[in-house]
């Protein structure tokens, strides 16, 4: 008997080991990497993992403390029925919140280095500045406001999946719309643009996040993250043409 509990002390502690090495390999690899399947092949193993210690805790408490089966019942039963109840349809969401965070959120990616295909403080491109100012503003506003739907729904999908420049061009997945194609960035109209829209421009391959009041933030390869302020006309934007693009969920 006692050797049994020392194979199983020995076979948790080593399990414990390994699960805190993997969480802190996961860490970093999401600080330092964007969402690619590598990635997301670890966050899962993560997640399963500690679901299985979850329930061998429940578990061996169930069988000390019967108790627990009517708390954890009681739970369930709250859960259940908050769910069934709930109706994401007639809640108001306040969109222009959502936008204003957002485009606070887009400011304060000027001065990171840029990094093809980054979304982080250590490197980031202009695909990553508007996927991760998205889920951040997503996920303060439904925290804030308690937008279940929102926090439970949409920031967690929005956050897994990969979105490039051409995505958010294509309207991938439904996050995005065309507002119009211009012959080249100084002939958009100033009325049609609207904070946290986005501008790619084609011949260069380039996407501008709009900011308000006639800026632009986006990533370059020279300078990192920087500010472009559209009355300082740039002669080789002048002849590129550019597609006008919006966020579904800021649409009026």
């Amino acid at each position: 008997m006692k050797l049994n509990k020392r194979i199983v002390f020995s076979i948790y502690r080593y399990y414990l080991l390994f699960f805190a090495i993997l969480m802190t390999i996961t860490a970093t690899s999401i600080c330092l990497f964007p969402m690619n399947i590598f990635v997301k092949i670890l966050i899962s193993s993560v997640s399963f993992g500690f679901l299985c210690g979850i329930c061998l805790l429940l578990l061996r408490q169930i069988k000390r403390n019967p108790i627990i089966i009517i708390f954890l019942t009681g739970i369930f039963v709250f859960v259940i029925g908050y769910f069934l109840t709930y109706n994401p349809s007639v809640f108001k969401r306040d969109k222009s919140t959502i936008e204003y965070k957002y485009c606070s959120y887009v400011k304060k990616w000027q001065g990171t280095p840029y990094k093809k295909n980054g979304e982080s403080k250590y490197g980031i491109d202009s695909n990553g500045i508007a996927k991760s100012s998205m889920w951040q503003s997503m996920l303060k506003y439904s925290l804030k406001n308690s937008d279940w739907e929102l926090l439970f729904h949409k920031c967690p999908v929005f956050w897994w999946r990969d979105l490039s420049d051409q995505d958010i061009v294509n309207g991938k997945y439904n996050y995005t719309y065309q507002k119009g194609t211009y012959v080249s960035l100084y002939d958009i109209p100033e009325e049609n643009l609207d904070n946290g829209d986005m501008i790619y421009i084609q011949r260069h391959e380039l996407l501008l996040i709009y900011i308000g009041n006639n800026e632009c933030i986006y990533s370059n390869k020279t300078a990192g993250v920087t500010k472009l302020n559209l009355h300082n006309k740039d002669i080789k934007l002048r002849n590129s043409p550019v597609i006008l693009i919006g966020w579904n969920l800021f649409k009026k």
